[in-house]
């Protein structure tokens, strides 16, 4: 998809989100605190309109002026106070959890309570506010100290329970086609999967990784003389490391290099219609190359430093997505079919799908889970030609000391993809990624 987004449509730029965070919220007067938090949520929400991603540094602004009114004194408590009674849903929601977070929970039910009462003209604000008080008093991580943050060290993060890994098995797909009527499909719904590997995430710290170790998320393993990405001026967020020999010993047939390791960089700041290359990095380093443990950029802010999680590989199986052309060996298959029998192999594959939508989907080859869009066949090429190297589903268990994890727009996916030309002769400098979301 070409770019569409233009600087000029916007009404701020990039020179004044930078002033508008330089602020020192511990010392400037409270209302000049108040004005940049209200400036940072009307940008915001122009940045969201737009699908430009600066909005997670506008974000990362306005809460953290808000954390710092919370130390103000009377002052920047009312000022808090009337910034979560205001009725506006960003700011009132930020403002609340605040309140609960600088351990002022009864402030923050006085406020929810005068929002549900003067909700008539907007409920879905006052449910909003509601809610975020009751998220807050159900979680276990709520006896945490006052200001710490999920992601530090110490810290407890609130993470959905995934259950075990959804593996797709030939007993499903049996079971499945026999609950729709149409067993006789299973031999070429077979036929159909392609093999992956499915990723596992599993949450820790990265001081408890050995070098190299396989992770989503972290401080990366590079050597000394490998530079840290960067677009433009400003760094990528580094988002998985992987460790080939784990991929080899769940798919020894996989075509990455037998040894080494693969390292994703992404620009997650970017406009989400940016299909310039350069805002992705995948980086092949030798199996006898000596690593050490990066720290973040300076200029690496906190919305973009993802929590650690280690990885472990399983061997799937998957389906050919409805918005995904079909290959050649699969239109093969597929011409072989009454059109009833196609229709209902989908039915199979939908259900299949269907069932595995409310779980995180990590996976390396195989086929894309699509949420719009073709991944495999954009710009009119042939899917056989191309390849899923990697597949990052938003997860709130990559959760940062400034950020929810990976999230992709709203709640969609990123994919790494390159030509089985380019992955035979190793060059992963020509991979490319593309965010997909609802």
């Amino acid at each position: 998809m070409p770019n569409t987004y233009s600087p000029d449509a916007l009404s701020f730029s990039p020179a004044e989100v930078a002033q508008l965070g330089a602020t020192d919220a511990t010392s400037a007067p409270v209302d000049e605190v108040v004005q940049v938090i209200r400036t940072a949520s009307r940008w915001e929400a122009e940045a969201r309109m737009r699908r430009i991603q600066t909005y997670n540094r506008l974000c990362e602004i306005g809460d953290g002026a808000m954390t710092h009114l919370a130390t103000r004194g009377e002052a920047g408590l009312a000022a808090l106070q009337a910034l979560a009674t205001e009725g506006d849903p960003g700011l009132s929601s930020s403002a609340i959890w605040s309140l609960v977070r600088s351990g002022h929970e009864d402030v923050a039910e006085a406020c929810a309570s005068a929002l549900a009462q003067t909700g008539a003209a907007d409920d879905r604000r006052a449910a909003k506010a509601t809610e975020i008080l009751a998220d807050w008093r159900n979680r276990p991580w709520r006896d945490e100290p006052p200001g710490a943050e999920r992601g530090e060290a110490g810290a407890t993060r609130p993470i959905t329970d995934y259950g075990p890994p959804a593996i797709v098995t030939i007993e499903e797909i049996e079971a499945v086609a026999e609950e729709l009527g149409v067993a006789h499909i299973t031999p070429a719904a077979m036929m159909l999967m392609r093999r992956s590997l499915m990723a596992v995430p599993t949450m820790t710290q990265v001081d408890a990784l050995p070098l190299g170790a396989s992770r989503f998320g972290g401080m990366p393993d590079l050597p000394a003389d490998v530079p840290w990405p960067r677009y433009a001026t400003a760094p990528l967020s580094f988002l998985a490391q992987i460790r080939l020999q784990d991929v080899h010993d769940v798919m020894p047939e996989a075509a990455v290099p037998a040894t080494g390791w693969l390292l994703a960089f992404f620009d997650v700041d970017a406009s989400m219609n940016d299909d310039d290359p350069r805002r992705s990095r995948v980086i092949h380093v030798p199996g006898d190359a000596e690593l050490s443990r990066r720290t973040f950029p300076d200029d690496l802010y906190a919305a973009l430093r993802f929590g650690t999680c280690q990885v472990a590989f399983i061997s799937d199986m998957t389906a050919p997505d409805t918005f995904e052309e079909p290959a050649a060996g699969d239109a093969e298959v597929r011409a072989a079919l009454s059109f009833e029998d196609a229709d209902a192999i989908t039915d199979v594959f939908t259900e299949i799908v269907g069932a595995r939508e409310s779980r995180p989907l990590h996976r390396m080859f195989g086929y894309p889970q699509c949420w719009q869009n073709p991944v495999l066949a954009q710009a009119g090429q042939d899917p056989d030609d191309s390849v899923l190297l990697l597949q990052l589903d938003t997860d709130e268990r990559m959760t940062g000391p400034g950020n929810d994890g990976f999230f992709w727009g709203s709640g969609g996916r990123l994919y790494f993809v390159m030509m089985k030309a380019d992955l035979a002769v190793g060059a992963f400098d020509k991979v490319e990624a593309g965010l997909q979301y609802t």
